[in-house]
């Protein structure tokens, strides 16, 4: 298959080959992001990366962590910790790999683990720690705060998606794990079967064919866009011969929950078949794995 131009290697499976395709491009900061098919894996990524100085703009605690999680109470991170708790130890090291505003930081704690936090943001972390009460620390801090082996799990929550090189930043981490201990990683499944995922793509190539230049304005925050099979290859690239205790698709209805009378109705049918398995597909929008690692 020809390439539309040299666009840069999958961030999944490394091929080089790909077309634009949905949702084909947005523009942020008057750069333009396009968002490309593998022609490998189908995975979906955006091509640019964003620079160093983009990715301070689009994580900087007031404009993402603030309007999105500042006032975040969600019972997920209380199921998310519990169910980490089933396989750990009480007063297991916890560290949590993209903490945001140390919502599950203090859901570990309630769980009777020991948590520990990074984020990319300096504030957001530093904020993170005070609101846990645990050591939380930035990227950049992130080699010189803590030794290898120094956890008994590391939980990914909502992050891979946003990272540029997934599968090389597991493979720098895991030896922060102990040996024997977990790797939990939890996201979205944006181009799982979904009536939702069916629907935007629908309705985006419709667009497309109405407006074959139209570029909309937004943040390219999540830079790959995978269905179960395709995270579940990242995962086996970063670290092959994983035991998997737990993996479980569900659905969210996201984004069109609360989106009117038609989106609300499509949103009402993906979440009643979520997690469903049909003609070998498992219907959903979200993944959540918990991987053993080998011990000595």
């Amino acid at each position: 298959m020809m390439n539309d131009r040299d666009w840069r290697a999958c961030p999944i499976c490394a091929a080089h080959d790909g077309r634009v395709a949905f949702p084909y491009a947005i523009r942020f900061h008057d750069q333009t992001f396009d968002y490309v098919r593998c022609g490998a894996c189908a995975s979906v990524f955006v091509d640019p990366v964003p620079d160093d100085a983009t990715f301070s703009r689009m994580y900087e605690k007031s404009a993402y962590h603030d309007p999105h999680y500042l006032d975040c109470e969600s019972p997920n991170y209380d199921r998310s910790a519990a169910l980490l708790k089933q396989f750990l130890p009480e007063g297991a090291a916890v560290l949590d790999y993209g903490c945001g505003l140390g919502a599950l930081l203090t859901s570990l704690g309630r769980a009777g683990l020991t948590p520990s936090g990074v984020d990319f943001d300096p504030e957001a972390a530093r904020y993170a720690g005070e609101r846990a009460g645990c050591k939380a620390v930035s990227v950049a801090e992130f080699a010189t705060s803590f030794a290898p082996a120094s956890f008994d799990a590391i939980h990914f929550g909502d992050v891979l998606e946003h990272l540029p090189a997934p599968v090389e930043t597991l493979r720098a981490l895991l030896p922060f794990i102990k040996p024997g201990g977990l790797l939990s990683i939890e996201g979205p499944l944006e181009q799982n079967p979904s009536p939702v995922y069916w629907t935007a793509r629908a309705f985006g190539r419709l667009k497309r064919v109405l407006r074959p230049d139209h570029v909309g304005e937004g943040v390219p925050t999540h830079l790959i866009r995978v269905d179960a099979r395709q995270q579940r290859l990242m995962i086996d690239r970063a670290a092959p011969g994983l035991e998997c205790l737990h993996w479980q698709i569900s659905e969210m209805g996201w984004p069109y929950v609360g989106g009117g009378a038609l989106k609300g109705a499509v949103a009402a049918l993906a979440i009643a078949l979520g997690g469903r398995a049909f003609a070998g597909m498992t219907f959903g929008n979200r993944f959540h794995g918990i991987f053993r690692i080998p011990g000595d």
